[in-house]
């Protein structure tokens, strides 16, 4: 079944009023109290290549795209290691870090709490971690943010930015994933 059969099958299923009011997402109902560690739990499944989605590198390549990063499947094929709450030497975290045999991909994210990290820090840590691997450090946010002094070389992009993307490339992967 191609990824076209499937949007058409499903769409024959009637859909549920949603009330555009409505603030709470899933999550906070069910009372997770740090929903940006949810966000980031999940975001390290679907990061992981060798995780069970079956979605390989989709993710991966989607944000690596995005960032004008190149690459190879070769590159990105091992995910080496996805980490959540990675400590620098400062004792500072980063929320998600990412390891191929390429690329050293850090990742703070930022659901509901301004952009105020000690990014300079979390740069400094990741490029000595990174030996030969190029070094790609992201702020994946819900609304856009200006790029600055401030931000280091963290490159600032939307979930939206990033959920167009994996999108646009799903059609390369199984529709049984």
């Amino acid at each position: 079944m191609d990824i076209q059969a499937l949007s058409d099958f499903l769409s024959t299923f009637p859909q549920p009023e949603v009330d555009q009011d409505a603030q709470e997402t899933f999550l906070e109902i069910a009372g997770y109290p740090h929903f940006e560690n949810v966000a980031s739990n999940i975001l390290r499944f679907f990061f992981d290549a060798r995780a069970a989605h079956g979605l390989r590198t989709l993710f991966l390549e989607a944000m690596l795209e995005i960032v004008g990063a190149t690459f190879t499947p070769e590159d990105l094929n091992m995910t080496l290691e996805a980490e959540r709450e990675v400590y620098t030497e400062d004792h500072l975290r980063i929320d998600l870090v990412i390891e191929t045999s390429r690329y050293l991909i850090g990742i703070e994210n930022k659901i509901l709490h301004k952009a105020d990290n000690d990014f300079k820090s979390y740069e400094k840590y990741l490029r000595n971690r990174a030996g030969n691997r190029e070094v790609v450090c992201v702020l994946l946010s819900l609304y856009q943010m200006k790029r600055g002094l401030a931000l280091e070389s963290f490159i600032p992009v939307t979930y939206s930015r990033l959920f167009k993307n994996v999108r646009a490339n799903l059609k390369r992967y199984e529709p049984n994933a």
